[in-house]
């Protein structure tokens, strides 16, 4: 059985790096471990002191129907909104885009949390944490369906523009980069 857990771990992991080759360039701990409960993954930051690595970021993976998308992310919406410039300009103009309506819809998810998985975080920390960062990649991964109805064009039309950059080739591993210079010297 670890073996197979080790195979659709590295599976994963190799289609989500594939289809989000930004993944590539962060240094993150994997871990598969199947779970019957209604959770898909989870992210921790360095250190969290639930997490199986504290030396680095984590991402737990618990369900097998997690696909690329929800690894892609949950490490978009708690990693590279803080570390990669491009990601983190784009969700600060998202959170600074935020109209009255999206505020009471964040509210409203806050409440369903309390009433119905038990959250007791005070509200401003949970929007901080769990709430924001899941309302950011809602639509931007196709985690909330017909969700086009929960943003504003301009939101969406940013969202566009970086989910191309998730997935484009301006996006790269090292190597990608190297013959990016190099041709470009050649010209």
């Amino acid at each position: 059985m670890p073996g197979q857990l080790n195979k659709t771990l590295e599976h994963l992991l190799l289609t989500a790096k594939q289809q989000y080759p930004i993944l590539s360039n962060q240094d993150i701990a994997y871990k598969y471990t199947p779970s019957n409960d209604d959770r898909m993954l989870e992210f921790y930051p360095k250190g969290e002191r639930d997490s199986f690595d504290k030396s680095r970021p984590a991402v737990q993976i618990f369900n097998k129907n997690t696909a690329p998308k929800d690894i892609a992310g949950d490490v978009t919406s708690h990693l590279l909104v803080n570390n990669e410039p491009v990601v983190q300009g784009a969700y600060n103009n998202f959170k600074n885009s935020l109209q009255p309506w999206q505020k009471q819809k964040l509210k409203e998810q806050y409440q369903y949390s309390v009433k119905n998985f038990g959250e007791k975080r005070p509200y401003e920390k949970w929007e901080e944490v769990s709430g924001l960062p899941a309302y950011f990649r809602g639509h931007l991964f196709q985690q909330w369906p017909k969700s086009e109805s929960m943003y504003t064009p301009q939101q969406l039309e940013s969202f566009g523009q970086l989910n191309q950059y998730l997935t484009g080739p301006n996006i790269s591993t090292p190597i990608q980069q190297l013959l990016k210079v190099l041709s470009s010297t050649k010209k």
